[in-house]
């Protein structure tokens, strides 16, 4: 989560992008065009997405070298007809993913597993291959939007559903996954085998795919106290036989080692000393419910059970069925939380004859805040609507929850826990990096 949540979430249906042909269907070149050029226009949407949901992590040095071993694949291509784009998506998991059009990512998990330039190159080569042969993009349109807060009542679908529903109703799988492909049996094995063979073009080892695979694996497999929320293996389904199918394939590829990138094993490995491993600070962490965010400076502890969630774009917690949610989902400069909650409440008012339970000024922790409540019992069970600005600082944030009756008391008890990191708080954050050490 990053000082840029009042930004509003893109919701483009990328899902259900039309590819419209602009030519007779005996015009295969015109045809073809028409199809490379919808999949870079989904592509940049997506990415977009990536961008808001999960985010890119910060380190020019490594994405540069991404780059460099990913532009030597492109090259060997037979046909280059996409402009592809490597960057480092900001997960702890081992993940690697690609769009439509050519974005491919890899996540700090997956740098972090890896002990050669060819280990990379064949994971590269693999997605490339996913993009070449449309794979994501095929996938990509069968994928549906999940659906909205499934709360009761009128008013989710009026102004409730602009603000929670502009969090939740969004092509991603709820918060911080991006729908991306879920590729089949048989896609999987043609990306194997093309990869193999395009990073073998390259001068890069083909069977190092199958070592790193087995890597992710052990990764996967070590995280089962702390089940990863997204890995590699989650969009790319592996089967006991797949690495065993790899080591065929390999037999069958011609290939002649060529210096890498990085010229030698030290090399490779100071590229990617200091990289962070585990969570990243920067967006904020979760110690159990509470979540800590020691750039924004503030402290939230979110209903013990529920589902929590971390993006740049948001930070909160819903259930397991999401009959209940709250999120901070908005950051801006300083300024009156009561003047921010009245001009709410007019609004609602006028456009919605809503009529709020409680509207308040009222002091958390010390810091000025306006609260509001509203209860609707439009719907089979009554459903609470919380609304809290509160400014600290030289920021003000907003907070916006939902639920029915039953969670009243949790929520109102997640909208009152806001306060300034404390000292103590701060310093218990601890950063984990990668260091190579002689």
């Amino acid at each position: 989560m990053k000082n840029n949540l009042s930004n509003k979430i893109t919701h483009a249906s990328i899902f259900l992008v039309l590819l419209i042909l602009f030519v007779t269907s005996n015009n295969n070149y015109g045809q073809l065009f028409s199809t490379i050029e919808s999949d870079k226009k989904t592509g940049a949407e997506m990415a977009e997405q990536v961008k808001s949901q999960i985010g890119l992590y910060d380190s020019p040095n490594v994405k540069e070298y991404l780059n460099e071993i990913g532009q030597r694949l492109v090259k060997e291509l037979d046909k280059q007809e996409y402009e592809f784009q490597f960057n480092i998506a900001d997960q702890r998991e081992p993940n690697a993913f690609a769009l439509p059009g050519g974005y491919i990512y890899f996540s700090r998990g997956i740098l972090a597993l890896a002990n050669s330039e060819d280990e990379f190159a064949t994971v590269l080569g693999h997605e490339i291959s996913h993009v070449t042969e449309r794979h994501s993009a095929k996938e990509a349109e069968k994928q549906i939007i999940p659906g909205i807060l499934a709360l009761p009542g009128a008013l989710i679908g009026a102004f409730v559903s602009k603000d929670l529903g502009n969090i939740l109703n969004v092509p991603i799988d709820l918060l911080g996954q991006v729908s991306i492909a879920r590729y089949s049996r048989k896609q999987e094995s043609e990306a194997d085998k093309l990869g193999m063979e395009l990073a073998a073009k390259a001068g890069y080892n083909p069977a190092k795919l199958g070592v790193m695979l087995q890597q992710i694996e052990k990764e996967v497999e070590m995280r089962t106290g702390d089940k990863s929320e997204s890995s590699f293996f989650d969009t790319h389904p592996t089967t006991p036989d797949r690495v065993e199918d790899m080591n065929k394939e390999v037999q069958k590829i011609k290939w002649k080692p060529l210096p890498g990138v990085a010229k030698s094993k030290d090399e490779f490995l100071r590229r990617l000393d200091g990289i962070i491993y585990g969570e990243n600070p920067a967006q904020g962490i979760f110690e159990k419910e509470k979540f800590l965010h020691p750039d924004l400076g503030f402290s939230i502890t979110f209903p013990n059970g529920w589902k929590l969630k971390n993006t740049p774009t948001a930070v909160g917690a819903h259930t397991e069925k999401q009959e209940g949610a709250i999120f901070i989902n908005g950051i801006g400069e300083a300024k009156n939380p009561e003047e921010l909650g009245k001009a709410f409440v007019q609004k609602i008012k006028k456009e919605h004859d809503v009529v709020p339970e409680k509207a308040e000024s009222v002091t958390i922790n010390s810091f000025p805040a306006y609260y509001v409540k509203i209860i609707d019992d439009s719907g089979e069970q009554s459903a609470h609507y919380y609304y809290l600005w509160i400014t600290m600082g030289n920021l003000t944030y907003h907070l916006i929850g939902g639920g029915l009756d039953k969670y009243y008391k949790v929520l109102e008890e997640a909208v009152f826990s806001m306060h300034p990191i404390t000292k103590e708080e701060r310093n218990n954050i601890m950063v984990n990096r990668i260091r190579i050490v002689e």
